[in-house]
Parts: C-alpha cells; sequence; structure tokens
C-alpha cells in the first residue's frame, strides 16, 4: 500500500508549473541586440519571433528558454501596448511546454523575442487574445521542430 508521502511525491512530479521566472526573461539592450545580430526568425499572423541560442552558464542556474517581450509602436497608446505585452506574456506561461518538453539540461540556452506589430491600416486594432495565442502556439511548434531536425 502507498503511503500519503509517496503518492504526493508522484503526484509532484506530474505537476506542471505554468509559471513565467524572472530568470526566465531576456533584459538588457545588450542582450536583445546580441540576439537580433544572429538570430533565425519565423512569422505568425500578427507576431513575429526571434531565435538564437547561447551556451549556458555553469556556475549558477539559467532556464533552458529565455524570453523576451516587444510592442511596436504603431499602437499610440501604452495602456494598449502594455495590453497586448500582458496578452502575449500569458499566452507564453500558458503553452511554453510545447518548447521546453524538447530542451534538456545539457543543451544551449534557447533566447526568444517576440514582437507584435500592428497590420497597416489607420486605426490599428488591438489583437484577441485567441490570436495571440494560436501564433504563439504556432511559433512555439515551429521552434521545437527546428530543434528536433538540428538534434537529429
Amino acid at each position: 500500500m502507498e503511503t500519503y508521502r509517496q503518492r504526493r511525491a508522484s503526484l509532484t512530479i506530474l505537476r506542471v508549473q505554468f509559471t513565467l521566472k524572472k530568470s526566465e526573461i531576456l533584459r538588457g539592450n545588450d542582450t536583445v541586440e546580441r540576439l537580433l545580430q544572429n538570430c533565425k526568425k519565423f512569422e505568425g499572423k500578427i507576431l513575429r519571433c526571434y531565435v538564437t541560442t547561447k551556451p549556458r552558464e555553469v556556475r549558477r542556474f539559467t532556464p533552458g528558454v529565455a524570453v523576451a517581450f516587444a510592442v511596436k509602436k504603431s499602437l499610440k497608446r501604452a495602456v494598449d501596448r502594455n495590453y497586448v505585452r500582458r496578452r502575449m506574456r500569458e499566452a507564453y506561461r500558458l503553452n511554453k511546454l510545447v518548447l521546453l518538453s524538447q530542451v534538456q539540461d545539457s543543451d544551449p540556452q534557447i533566447q526568444i523575442l517576440f514582437v507584435y506589430s500592428s497590420p497597416k491600416s489607420k486605426e490599428p486594432q488591438l489583437p484577441s487574445y485567441a490570436g495571440i495565442r494560436d501564433d504563439i502556439v504556432m511559433l512555439l511548434s515551429k521552434i521545437s521542430k527546428v530543434k528536433l531536425e538540428r538534434s537529429q
């Protein structure tokens, strides 16, 4: 018969963390500039994605995937840009397992920049969460496919 601790331990292994920690977010202009210099570009309907890899630092914990989110100033109001950025972060946070399941501890760190650019029109409209989510899932699956092809 299984004890309570054994059941609890098996459940924690299966439990998924849908969090986006501070260590998983790319910060700083230098980091983003280096990412944009030598990157691979993927495009969705409303999002662009720039991807590069970087060797992991040995002395401290670095996550397998680090991300950044940007919104072009085609959306005039900062409130709207922040709204779209929050939606992008939320969609990534809930769907990052598409990519994380492919990353091992020995692999280099994958750095991703998601950029929203609104369609060319006089009145740019805010995208729906479903549209952003679908684009993020599609881009993450493209990245994981490319990663699988390189590893084989």
